[in-house]
């Protein structure tokens, strides 16, 4: 722990979303995550200033939009190929 590890670009990038995942919880960093990969997806197109805008009241109904759909998962329909 004491010993001094020099920290490379990729290591601080990673203490960092991890630091904003204890920071937020884990859920909300899965939201804003895909929330940035998703824009053009047609659920978020209806309505993308509520999700961007108000955490607190729409949240729940984001993640509830966002969880089901196929692009949080960009594992599984590669593996259906193979």
């Amino acid at each position: 722990m004491g010993r001094h590890i020099p920290r490379t670009t990729h290591r601080l990038e990673k203490e960092r979303t991890f630091r904003r995942i204890l920071r937020v919880g884990w859920k909300k960093t899965q939201k804003t995550v895909t929330r940035g990969s998703m824009r053009d997806a047609s659920t978020l197109s209806q309505s993308p200033s509520s999700l961007l805008f108000s955490e607190k009241t729409d949240y729940n109904n984001a993640v509830s939009e966002i969880e089901p759909s196929p692009f949080c998962m960009p594992v599984a329909p590669r593996t259906r190929v193979g």
